[in-house]
Formats: structure tokens, C-alpha cells, sequence
């Protein structure tokens, strides 16, 4: 069950700390508007929360989104995310006798009405749905209006075209559109993609890496050096800091 907290009460702590939740210098949210979030909450210091009031249950440094996300997203440090992003419901189980909610959802208001109304009881097999977990990695582009199933990953440098509808995982620094979206083509060579894996660039001292050619990936990876590099160590907020100053 997702915690919450007034936003009046944590807004200057989260300003203060690097979570925004505009690009500009104003407040987008009102104050008496409850932010959700997990018990389990890690966000790092430097992101932006440009949509809704739940926040991601993991948000890595550099990362932004102009979409509302729920509070089971995973998204990785460098990524941004631009508005209509969609998760969608539960899966309904379309190879049942039926695929109404009846079949999985004991929550439901209206499920709950049908059993004391009409005596429905559940099947000793319900169908099962899998945990929602939206996991996204470093450096991804969402574009606007795209849809994810409710269980999806999305690797490293991958690229997700505007309007696109999301049906499997999307492999590491691929370039995918359509519906159902398909691969158009790989950022980088092979080769390229393999070393900028193996790095793992985001995992290190920002300031340090910027006096690399980062426009140019291979003279980037050329010239990158881990040993010479300190590790990127960001202050996490956590939700037990919230709910102290609630």
C-alpha cells in the first residue's frame, strides 16, 4: 500500500535536495496536493518529476519525466521521459471462461458488490497476474504517447519512438517504434554498444566525465579510463526521510 505525504510539508526538503517537480522556478503542484510513494523509495539527488504526484519507486541522477509515473517504476540515471507515457491495467485472461475482472481482481469494488449481491465466489485457481514492475535503464528516450504493458524492461541507450506501443522488452541502445513496436535500427555498432555496456559510464563522477568528448562516443569510450575515475556517490531520499517531516 503506497504512503503519502503532504506537499507543503516536504516541498522545501525536496527542492532543496535536487526533486524537482518543474524546469522552471515556480511550484507546478498545489500545497495541500499528497504526494505517493513506496516504502522502499530510493531517488537520487538531481531528478525531475515534471508530472502527477506519485513518485517512482527508483529514479537515478539526470533523469526526468514530463509523464505521471506510478509508484513501481524503476528508471535508471540520464533518461527522459516525455509526456503520455501509458502503463497499461492487468492482463486480462482472454483464454477463461471469461476475461472480466471477476477472474483476478478481489479488490475491486465492483467484484466485491457481485459476491455479497449475487454470491460469486472465486475460483479455487484464480487467475494469476504478475507484479507490476516497470523497469527502465540508463540513458533511455521515451518519446511522447508511449504505451508499456504493465511488466516490461527497457536496456541501457535504448530509444523509444513517439506514439509507440510497447509489447516485449527492448533490448540495450536499440531504437524501437510502431505498434506493435518493432527495432528500426541500433544506435551504435556492436562494438560500440559492447564497450559502452561494459563501462557502465553513468556509475561514474559526472564533473570527471565531462572533460571527455562526450559527443563523440568512441573517442569517449577511447579515452575512458575507470581506474582514473572516482564513483558517482549522490545523497538518496529516501521515504522514511518523508514521512519524518510529515
Amino acid at each position: 500500500m503506497a504512503l503519502n505525504v503532504e506537499y507543503k510539508k516536504v516541498k522545501s526538503f525536496l527542492h532543496e535536495n535536487g526533486i524537482f517537480f518543474t524546469n522552471k522556478n515556480h511550484f507546478r503542484l498545489k500545497d495541500e496536493d499528497r504526494l505517493t510513494f513506496e516504502k522502499n523509495l530510493e531517488i537520487e539527488r538531481g531528478v525531475g518529476i515534471l508530472g502527477g504526484v506519485s513518485l517512482p519507486l527508483r529514479m537515478g541522477v539526470g533523469s526526468y519525466s514530463w509523464s505521471a509515473l506510478n509508484n513501481f517504476t524503476h528508471i535508471g540515471r540520464y533518461c527522459s521521459i516525455a509526456i503520455g507515457l501509458r502503463i497499461l491495467g492487468p492482463r486480462h485472461p482472454i483464454e477463461a471462461l471469461t476475461s472480466s475482472s471477476i477472474m483476478y481482481d478481489k479488490h475491486f469494488s465492483m467484484v466485491n458488490f457481485l459476491e455479497s449481491e449475487y454470491g460469486y465466489k472465486h475460483a479455487s485457481n484464480p487467475n494469476t497476474q504478475k507484479p507490476l514492475s516497470i523497469v527502465i535503464g540508463n540513458d533511455v528516450w521515451i518519446g511522447a504517447n508511449v504505451t508499456l504493458p504493465r511488466n516490461i524492461y527497457i536496456g541501457d541507450g535504448a530509444v523509444i519512438a513517439s506514439n509507440s506501443v510497447i509489447t516485449k522488452d527492448v533490448m540495450p541502445y536499440t531504437i524501437v517504434g510502431g505498434n506493435p513496436a518493432k527495432v528500426i535500427k541500433n544506435r551504435f555498432e556492436p562494438e560500440v554498444v559492447r564497450r559502452l555496456l561494459a563501462s557502465r559510464w553513468w556509475d561514474y563522477n559526472l564533473g570527471e566525465l565531462s572533460s571527455l568528448n562526450m559527443n563523440n562516443p568512441e573517442a569517449f569510450l577511447d579515452r575512458f579510463n575507470p581506474v582514473m575515475l572516482s564513483k558517482l556517490k549522490p545523497q538518496i531520499i529516501t521515504s522514511d526521510q518523508l514521512i519524518a517531516i510529515e
